[in-house]
C-alpha cells in the first residue's frame, strides 16, 4: 500500500487513503493548456559554484546579488580536509569572471577571522576551478561562516554564503560512502536485510505513508514496501552538519535523486527523493543516529490524477495541501511542490499558472509557492517565495506577489519584496499573517507588517519593528492589534487594523 494525498472536491477535505478508485475525467480536455502556462525561468545568468571534499562534490552554493542574513543560510556546511584544502569548481554560465575574494567570519559574533583575494584559478571553456587554502587561524571542529564574492563583467559582488569546518581527522569520505551504500541497499533485496540493524521501529506509528520515512518507521517502509522503485539518476550529496568530539565524529548528509515506479494502471510515475542521514563514526565503525526520507511525486494534471470529485496528488511528504476555494465553489487553486494550478470544477479544466521545473530533484527547498486567493471569476492571487526563479530577479531572495487574470489568460507580477531569510524561514513567518483584504495583501515578515495594493502594485510598510509581545493577530488573521509605539512595555495606546478594509482605530489608556 502507498498512502496518497487527495483533495476531495465534493467536501473540500484533505484525506489519505490506501486505495484510489479510478474516476472519470473529461478526455476531451487538455490537461495542460500550453498557451496559459507560465514556466519558471532558471536563474542561469550568474555563475554556479560547487564545493568539493577531495573528488566528492559536497554541494552547490547559491549566488545572491543582494545581502543575505548569513546566520540563516544554513543549508550547507563544507568540510575542509586535514590538509586544509577545499576545491571549488565554478560554471560561469556565459559570464566573464573578473575578480574573486573570500571572508571567514565567526558564527558566534560575526567577527572577521580571515579574508583574501583568489589570485589564481584554472579556466577551461565555461568552467573554472581553484583550491581554497584554509587559514591556520581556523580551529579544527569549529564552524565558521564562509562568504565567497564573485565579480563578473555582467554582475558585481555576487555573494555565495555557506559554512565551513576544518577537520583534523579523515572521516568524511567513509561517512559519505556509508550513506550512499545505505541508500542503495534499500533498493536491493539481498543487501536490505542488514539495514534492520540501524532502525528503531515504533509499532505505534501508522507506517502507511511512503512520503515520509524515519528511523522509527517499519522495515517494510524503509525498503519501499510494494512500490518497487528504480533510481534513474545519480545521487547528489550535500553536507548539513558536523559535530566533532573526543568520542567520535558525527556528520549529517542529505542525498537527493529521482526514482520511477509503475502504478496500478501501468503508468510510469517519477518521484523526487531526499534522504537525510546522521552517521556517527566511533573506533572505525559507522552508526546511524538519525534517518529521514522524503518522497514527492512529480505531479501532472492528467486524467489519472484529476477526476470529477478528486485531485489525486499521489505520494507526497505533505499531509495537508495548500489550496483555496472561490466563494461560489466553482474554482480551486492549489500549490504542489512549487507549482500552482487552477481547477474549474464545472468545466473540469485544470490550468497550470506557474511551474517550477519539478522534474528536477533539487531546488524545491529553495523556492516555494503559496496560494492567497481565488475569486468567483477564476482570477488567482498567489506568491512565489524564497530564491527567485524569475529572470528579472536573478540572484534575489524574496516574495513575488503574482496575479493570474483568467479572462486575459496571463500572469503578472504585482510586486517583489526582497527578504534576507531563505524559503523555510519565510514559510514559518508567513504562517503568522498572510491575508488578502479589500484589494490589498498583508504579510508579516521579521516583525514587520507589509501591505501590497493589488490594483496599483504599490507596496510598503504598515508597521515595522514590532517587539514580541507587543502585538496580537486574531485566529482568522483578519485583524491585528499592536502597541502604537511597537514597544512591548508601552501600552498607553493600542492601534487596531481591520485587514478586511484596511481601516485603523486607536484606543488610549
Amino acid at each position: 500500500m502507498k498512502k496518497k494525498t487527495i483533495i476531495v472536491i465534493a467536501i473540500l477535505l484533505i484525506i489519505g487513503i490506501a486505495v484510489m478508485a479510478a474516476l472519470a475525467f473529461n478526455k476531451n480536455q487538455n490537461s495542460v493548456a500550453e498557451k496559459e502556462k507560465t514556466k519558471a525561468t532558471e536563474s542561469a545568468k550568474i555563475p554556479t559554484v560547487s564545493a568539493y571534499y577531495g573528488d566528492e562534490k559536497i554541494g552547490e552554493i547559491n549566488g545572491y546579488t543582494m545581502e543575505m542574513s548569513e546566520q540563516y543560510v544554513r543549508d550547507l556546511i563544507v568540510p575542509i580536509a586535514p590538509t586544509r584544502q577545499m576545491p571549488i569548481k565554478i560554471k560561469a554560465n556565459g559570464n566573464k569572471i573578473e575578480h574573486m575574494s573570500y571572508e571567514i567570519k565567526s558564527t558566534d559574533d560575526d567577527r572577521l577571522i580571515d579574508s583574501g583575494v583568489i589570485e589564481k584559478w584554472t579556466e577551461k571553456g565555461d568552467k573554472l576551478s581553484f583550491t581554497y587554502e584554509a587559514s591556520a587561524i581556523m580551529k579544527p571542529g569549529t564552524e565558521y561562516f564562509l562568504v565567497l564574492t564573485v565579480s563578473t563583467k555582467q554582475s558585481k559582488n555576487i555573494k555565495y554564503y555557506t559554512r565551513a569546518m576544518v577537520t583534523d581527522q579523515e572521516f568524511v569520505k567513509k561517512q559519505i560512502e556509508f550513506a550512499k551504500n545505505f541508500s542503495d541497499a534499500t533498493f536491493d533485496d539481498t543487501k536490505a536485510s542488514k539495514l534492520a540493524n540501524y532502525i528503531e521501529p515504533d509499532l505505534n506509528l501508522a507506517n502507511d505513508n511512503l512520503g515520509q520515512v524515519t528511523i522509527q518507521s517499519s522495515y517494510a517502509m524503509l525498503i519501499w514496501k510494494t512500490l518497487k522503485p528504480e533510481k534513474i539518476d545519480d545521487t547528489q550529496v550535500s553536507a548539513k552538519e558536523f559535530c566533532i568530539k573526543d568520542t567520535g565524529e558525527a556528520g549529517t548528509y542529505t542525498m537527493t535523486y529521482q526514482i520511477k515506479s509503475t502504478n496500478a494502471q501501468n503508468i510510469e510515475e517519477i518521484y523526487n527523493v531526499a534522504e537525510t542521514i546522521t552517521v556517527w563514526t566511533c573506533a572505525g565503525k559507522q552508526y546511524v543516529l538519525a534517518y529521514e526520507r522524503e518522497v514527492n511525486q512529480v505531479w501532472e494534471a492528467n486524467k489519472n490524477n484529476v477526476g470529477n470529485a478528486f485531485i489525486d496528488l499521489g505520494i507526497q511528504n505533505i499531509t495537508k495541501m495548500d489550496h483555496v476555494e472561490s466563494d461560489n465553489g466553482q474554482y480551486i487553486a492549489f500549490a504542489i511542490n512549487g507549482d500552482v494550478y487552477l481547477m474549474d470544477i464545472k468545466k473540469k479544466e485544470v490550468t497550470p499558472l506557474f511551474l517550477l521545473d519539478a522534474k528536477s530533484s533539487k531546488g524545491l527547498s529553495e523556492t516555494r509557492a503559496k496560494v492567497i486567493k481565488v475569486d468567483d471569476k477564476g482570477n488567482v492571487a498567489y506568491m512565489i517565495y524564497g530564491y527567485s526563479p524569475a529572470e528579472q530577479h536573478v540572484g534575489k531572495n524574496g516574495i513575488s506577489i503574482m496575479q493570474y487574470h483568467k479572462e486575459a489568460k496571463e500572469t503578472v507580477e504585482e510586486a517583489f519584496i526582497p527578504c534576507t531569510v531563505p524559503a523555510a524561514l519565510l514559510q514559518e513567518q508567513l504562517s503568522q499573517l498572510c491575508y488578502v483584504g479589500d484589494g490589498a495583501l498583508y504579510i508579516m515578515l521579521d516583525n514587520t507588517v507589509y501591505y501590497v495594493n493589488l490594483k496599483t502594485k504599490e507596496w510598503g510598510t504598515l508597521v515595522a519593528n514590532l517587539e514580541p509581545g507587543s502585538y496580537a493577530v486574531n485566529e482568522s488573521r483578519t485583524v491585528i492589534a499592536y502597541n502604537t509605539s511597537a514597544n512591548e512595555d508601552d501600552s498607553d495606546s493600542i492601534t487596531v487594523v481591520d485587514l478586511t478594509d484596511g481601516k485603523k482605530s486607536r484606543s488610549e489608556e
